[in-house]
């Protein structure tokens, strides 16, 4: 059962991603990880049928055996082996015959039954999620949106493990408050504490007011566009068209034949990663909640877009909203009024920009990190600009430009073609067909195979019935067949 799990864990990632396998050229790789589940899964099913084989053979043989011993037993202690003692014998066999043979069976019932219903206890007696574990109030007398106090949080219902800790936190209306640290510090842990998404150990959290979540992991609807955005809402041509403006949709939906009502295929397959994060956040903008929990939006899209999604969406559509933006975008910084620098789920600075800046410790090093990364970009930004002065390199670069262009423009084609994915579904009607069943039979071992296991079978009927009919042959009245032959043909037999 352990590696069924883990090869059916893996499978299951494994098509999940199969967009970004393939796009890195690791189907090798996921390939023999999968095989190497497939032949340790295979090894104990081997082990099991092979016992299974010899534990039924064994119990499948013990009737014969007893019934054999009892026969030989009875004529070497002289008891005459007259037609009622032999039936008496072999009905009580063949009665016992059933329960032995389906007790290896049962076992394995029995087993697979304790495993499946250790699983469901351990699901059904886990800890509920508790609902009031965040008060959420519609509207509040102060002016703060967001507050945590003494707050401890877990992943598993284990109380014992926090995996996030915040002594105090308040984040009043209107402020755009953001969320940094190095990758595992608890960013993401922090929203889901907001939502009740985590296991509250203690502490206090409050939220005020109606709230969007953005995810880090974009969440799409295998419906239009349109329907991911609206969410259920009514149509406000007004309010859509600024969503569409402030998330840069609108080049987007330009370059799609249907528009916004170009359906979307089952996660976003036909989507890139910065269409599917600017999607779920227009959704968000077209909802006009109250406080807004973003993500990590600028991940999935350029410095560019980025930019203007802050500028325009951020601290325009959302000025007047509460905002918390988990980021690594130290650009956008300065003109937040609040930041939290995260280590090891635990808020370990906050303070306005200036503050943090010339306290140094970790934002101080979140800081370094990205202009030193920001010179090494422009360090080979002008080492490219060098290279372009040679002629060569320049008409290089002059056909992998047309190249691109002509790459843009049959993507750009292929993205209109393929607007239109869901389509209802075929299904045939009528009999299986014969051919189904020929190829079910023998794709093992063909023709042959089939006529050994119907040999076999009628082997074994006819065993039992030449069994039966010696049995009434040899004891009946006046056939002089001596105990040791009578024996010796039954068991052959």
């Amino acid at each position: 059962m352990t590696s069924r799990d883990l090869r059916l864990k893996a499978t299951n990632e494994l098509l999940n991603n199969m967009r970004v396998i393939k796009f890195q050229a690791w189907e090798e790789y996921f390939g023999n990880k999968i095989q190497q589940f497939r032949e340790a899964e295979h090894g104990w099913i081997g082990k099991f049928l092979y016992n299974f084989a010899v534990n039924l053979g064994v119990l499948n043989a013990a009737p014969l055996i007893v019934t054999v011993l009892t026969f030989g037993t009875a004529t070497f202690i002289g008891i005459p082996l007259n037609p009622g003692t032999v039936f008496i014998i072999t009905s009580i066999i063949k009665i016992l015959q059933e329960p032995l043979r389906t007790f290896p069976q049962a076992l394995v019932a029995v087993s697979q039954a304790t495993i499946s219903l250790g699983r469901l206890d351990e699901f059904m007696m886990s800890k509920e999620m508790d609902e009031n574990a965040v008060q959420k109030e519609e509207s509040c007398d102060d002016d703060v949106a967001v507050e945590i106090k003494d707050g401890k949080f877990s992943w598993d219902d284990n109380d014992e493990n926090d995996a996030l800790r915040v002594d105090e936190l308040e984040i009043k209306k209107g402020n755009h408050a953001a969320v940094v640290g190095t990758v595992g510090s608890g960013k993401s842990s922090l929203l889901a504490s907001l939502l009740g998404e985590m296991f509250k150990i203690s502490g206090k959290v409050r939220v005020c007011g109606t709230t969007a979540y953005v995810a880090q992991t974009s969440w799409i609807q295998n419906a239009t566009i349109k329907e991911n955005i609206l969410f259920g809402l009514p149509m406000n041509m007004d309010k859509y068209r600024e969503a569409l403006r402030v998330c840069c949709l609108e080049k987007d939906l330009e370059m799609m034949e249907y528009g916004d009502e170009t359906e979307i295929g089952e996660r976003g397959i036909n989507l890139s990663g910065g269409q599917k994060q600017r999607v779920q956040l227009a959704r968000a903008v077209y909802q006009d909640t109250d406080i807004y929990l973003l993500d990590d939006v600028f991940s999935a899209v350029d410095a560019q877009t980025g930019s203007f999604i802050f500028k325009e969406c951020i601290m325009g559509t959302l000025k007047d909203k509460t905002v918390l933006l988990v980021t690594h975008q130290v650009d956008f910084l300065h003109n937040v009024d609040y930041i939290m620098v995260m280590r090891e789920g635990r808020v370990v600075q906050s303070g306005k920009y200036e503050e943090l800046l010339k306290a140094g410790l970790d934002f101080g090093a979140l800081v370094a990190a990205h202009e030193s990364s920001m010179e090494i970009a422009e360090t080979g930004d002008k080492t490219v600009d060098d290279s372009a002065q040679s002629p060569i390199l320049a008409r290089i670069a002059s056909k992998e430009k047309e190249s691109g262009v002509e790459k843009q423009s049959s993507q750009d084609q292929s993205n209109k073609t393929a607007a239109k994915l869901i389509e209802d579904e075929g299904r045939e009607t009528g009999h299986v067909s014969i051919k189904v069943y020929k190829q079910y039979f023998t794709e093992a071992f063909g023709w042959w195979g089939i006529a050994l296991v119907v040999a076999m079978s009628a082997g074994w009927v006819l065993s039992f019935l030449a069994g039966d009919y010696w049995l009434a042959i040899a004891t009946s009245d006046g056939s002089g067949i001596p105990s040791f032959t009578f024996i010796a043909v039954y068991a052959a037999i």
